[in-house]
């Protein structure tokens, strides 16, 4: 399961961006090399599924 699916289920889930970005920050703050890379990746990913399931649309 990569980034994606991890946002799309938070999103669906209910998680705000705010608890979104908390989630992101800890794996900073634990040293994760490639979360540098991949945190604002998987934030894009999850404000878009946020913004989909907002307004009532299928992000899939």
């Amino acid at each position: 399961m990569g980034f994606g699916e991890h946002a799309e289920a938070a999103a669906r889930a209910g998680a705000t961006r705010q608890e979104a970005a908390e989630a992101i920050g800890v794996t900073f703050l634990m040293k994760g090399g490639t979360a540098t890379i991949y945190g604002p990746r998987a934030f894009d990913a999850f404000c878009e599924f946020e913004s989909a399931n907002s307004a009532g649309e299928d992000p899939a």
